[in-house]
């Protein structure tokens, strides 16, 4: 007995079978994925907030003070995810807390937020000029290019 099978069959096993392997594909690159400050970063000064926020999110959940204050960024705005300033400042508060310790140890850009922070008197830290003076000054000692400008 021979089996025979028409052209449309053969077409839709050929389809089928090329998105079984897309789908196999992509997932096997999902368990690759790395979520990585520098990508968020870039995701999401270029407007790409999808990828922003798939970065940040794992990054904030460890507590990396980047990932919180971004993700807190898409929050203000809604970009990427829903707009909750309540939210948003819970995750600023934290994105500060998570600061000191990267500032202590020569974050440039964790000093150049702490200082922002106690300039203003925001994200859950009281208004402290001489403190925020003290991270700017490190920031710039560490080169950090905004505090060069200024």
């Amino acid at each position: 007995m021979t089996l025979r099978y028409d052209s449309a069959f053969i077409k839709a096993l050929l389809v089928a079978t090329c998105l079984l392997l897309a789908v196999s594909g992509s997932a096997h690159a999902d368990d690759d994925f790395k979520p990585d400050v520098d990508k968020a970063l870039e995701a999401f000064t270029s407007d790409q907030h999808e990828l922003a926020y798939r970065h940040a999110k794992p990054l904030a959940e460890d507590g990396d003070w980047m990932g919180l204050h971004l993700l807190a960024m898409m929050h203000v705005f809604g970009h990427g995810v829903d707009q909750d300033k309540d939210y948003a400042v819970e995750l600023f508060e934290r994105s500060v807390e998570a600061m000191h310790e990267p500032a202590a140890a020569g974050d440039a850009g964790a000093q150049y937020h702490l200082g922002v922070a106690y300039h203003f008197g925001n994200h859950g830290v009281e208004k402290d000029p001489e403190l925020a003076q003290y991270w700017f000054d490190k920031a710039a000692e560490a080169g950090y290019e905004l505090m060069e400008e200024q």
